[in-house]
């Protein structure tokens, strides 16, 4: 099994630079994994965290897991 790895999307920060469908758009072309994980920070807000996470699920052709930071919503968790 492959399992390809992303970590820090931070797509709040980095508004103009569309992270999400380029990510999907690299795994699938390069059919680089069967299965792809994002690791980290995806964004300060949970609503926005789990709208990228629904997105690139329905931009891949396969499963995409997500292991969350030690920051989420601007609070420490850990």
């Amino acid at each position: 099994m492959r399992v390809g790895l992303i970590s820090d999307l931070h797509i709040d920060i980095n508004k103009d630079y569309p992270i999400v469908e380029l990510t999907a758009e690299t795994a699938a072309e390069k059919k680089m994994a069967d299965v792809l994980v994002i690791a980290g920070d995806i964004s300060e807000t949970q609503n926005q965290t789990l709208q990228a996470i629904e997105r690139l699920q329905s931009l891949c052709e396969f499963p995409v897991y997500y292991v969350r930071a030690t920051m989420i919503c601007g609070t420490r968790t850990a």
